[in-house]
């Protein structure tokens, strides 16, 4: 009983291994291709890149900045490389610099969010309010549903005594995010400044709540505070320029009627033996 339990155990093993088996076969010229394999400059700024993040993180900033330059150098067409080091920029109290880094991440094609947003959050620190609208709303136009962006235009129209739009706004991020104690207090101040203040008084009681709970969710000035689009950029390797384009010089012979083949004789064996 037991050498034909292991006698089937193999067989079975081996029709399993059989359906993958990886042949080499010689070596076939390549077609053209468009993308290159990528260089190890490429590589190492990447990983330069993250680096920078990592310091980031530790709110060591002029570190963080410091990283991406360098994969800058190693690479300039590393644009997340660019998109962070705007953003190490502005928390390193580099304004100027940091608007234009992320002025040149925003005009690349198919820019991500992260530019426009920092952009919206310089202009905004400066009180350049048109303009960090413009850019706010440049965000929403990429991600309709960010909850920190419907927060920062709708600070902004309450700003501008729009209160009508800061409410609609805020009770869309609030919807989003109903934790949200930023979200809640804007538009608490919304509703009682455009002539709602009996809900705008329960909000703000509400708020004040809120605030006191491990869960509330708060905007601040530092680095992971102001919303998912101030923060930077981490490269995990699948990135297109980072994927070697070649195909493996190997192919996958089927062998399964091999296999089954040497188990039906094995087994045929086994009979015979007993």
């Amino acid at each position: 009983m037991n050498r034909r339990f292991a006698s089937t155990a193999l067989g079975l093993a081996a029709v399993v291994a059989g359906l993958g088996v990886a042949a080499a076969r010689p070596s076939r010229p390549e077609p053209a291709r468009s993308q290159s394999r990528p260089s190890a400059a490429r590589e190492q700024a990447y990983a330069a890149n993250n680096v920078g993040v990592a310091w980031l993180e530790q709110y060591t900033y002029d570190k963080a900045v410091a990283e991406f330059e360098r994969a800058l150098q190693l690479d300039a067409s590393v644009s997340i490389a660019r998109v962070n080091l705007a953003i190490a920029l502005m928390y390193a109290g580099r304004a100027d610099e940091a608007m234009r880094e992320a002025t040149t991440a925003a005009a690349e094609p198919g820019s991500r969010p992260q530019p426009h947003y920092v952009l919206g959050l310089l202009t905004k620190q400066r009180n350049q309010f048109d303009q960090a609208r413009v850019h706010f709303e440049r965000v929403l136009q990429l991600d309709p549903r960010d909850v920190a962006t419907r927060v920062q235009l709708g600070q902004i129209h309450l700003q501008q005594r729009r209160y009508a739009d800061a409410v609609t706004l805020l009770r869309a991020a609030l919807a989003e995010e109903p934790f949200n104690a930023t979200a809640l207090y804007n538009l608490g101040l919304a509703l009682t400044r455009g002539g709602q203040a009996s809900e705008g008084q329960q909000l703000l009681e509400r708020f004040e709540r809120l605030r006191g709970e491990s869960y509330a969710s708060t905007y601040g000035q530092a680095y992971l505070e102001q919303g998912r689009y101030a923060e930077a950029i981490v490269s995990n390797g699948t990135e297109v320029d980072l994927v070697d384009p070649a195909t493996p010089d190997i192919a996958l012979t089927n062998v399964t009627e091999a296999v089954f083949a040497g188990t039906k004789r094995g087994a045929a064996r086994e009979a015979t033996t007993r």
